[in-house]
């Protein structure tokens, strides 16, 4: 399974978990369980296809790290370089090893980071202005915002907004 393709579907289950999850209708559970399951599935897929690491508890104990920095200063640090610093190794080798654990690359990792945080505030804060937004995670400019969130979401903010709103009213 191609990297984008497998993020997609990852985010897709995800986003009707929660979907599912929020309207809790009658079967609820049952629906929910099953997107469990098949989350599950799919990461055992992945995980399966995944060629094993040279000296993979490093890179995992990196990785690890990696993560945790990245849930911790996302909204003030976006850069590799940055992480490679507080990691002590050179950003190609924080670069190198996303790609060997994550199928994508530190930068790509970062921006999902940015991209789930802003489409749960999204979601979550209807009463919200996207300005607003935008300021909370540490964009200077709404437009630059807009431009981030449509390049990798496919659709601006508004739109995401309206479309996963609509659909918990149905």
């Amino acid at each position: 399974i191609e990297s984008k393709d497998t993020n997609l579907l990852i985010t897709d289950l995800f986003e009707k978990l929660l979907n599912e999850y929020q309207q809790n209708l009658p079967y609820a559970q049952r629906i929910i369980r099953s997107y469990i399951v098949a989350l599950l599935f799919t990461l055992q897929r992945i995980h399966s296809e995944r060629k094993p690491l040279n000296g993979s508890s490093k890179n995992i104990g990196l990785i690890k790290e990696f993560d945790r920095l990245v849930n911790e200063h996302f909204l003030t640090h976006r850069s590799v370089k940055d992480y490679a610093k507080m990691l002590h190794i050179t950003p190609n080798h924080l670069n190198a090893v996303c790609t060997k654990v994550y199928g994508h690359s530190a930068g790509e990792h970062i921006r999902n980071r940015v991209m789930v945080e802003a489409k749960r505030l999204l979601v979550n804060m209807p009463g919200v202005t996207v300005a607003e937004i935008a300021y909370q995670l540490n964009f200077d400019d709404n437009a630059y915002f807009s431009r981030f969130f449509k390049k990798y979401a496919g659709e601006t903010p508004e739109k995401f907004r309206k479309r996963r709103l609509s659909k918990e009213q149905i």
